[in-house]
C-alpha cells in the first residue's frame, strides 16, 4: 500500500472515517463490526483540479462544498 491517509465515503457508527499507512502496512488501528462493507480509497484520490485550495505534497486543503472544507495532513508532524 501506498503510504499516506485512506479515507471511506460510506461511514458506518462506532467505524473511523479514516487511516493510515505507513512503510507499506496500516498504522492505524480500526474496529470494523460484523456484516461491514467499507471500501476505503487514497486521500490524494479526492484531489481534482476543480477543488484543489491548496497541496504541497504534505498538506493538502479541498473544497468539499460551499460548506466545507477538507483538510488532509499526510506530513509526519501534527
Amino acid at each position: 500500500m501506498i503510504a499516506g491517509i485512506y479515507i471511506t465515503k460510506d461511514t458506518k457508527p462506532g467505524t473511523l472515517p479514516f487511516f493510515a499507512v505507513e512503510d507499506g502496512a496500516i498504522a492505524t488501528t480500526i474496529n470494523i463490526p460484523p456484516d461491514t462493507d467499507l471500501e476505503y480509497s487514497a486521500a490524494f484520490n479526492l484531489f481534482s483540479p476543480n477543488n484543489v485550495l491548496f497541496y504541497d505534497g504534505y498538506l493538502g486543503i479541498l473544497q468539499a462544498d460551499e460548506r466545507y472544507l477538507w483538510i488532509i495532513n499526510e506530513s509526519d508532524n501534527e
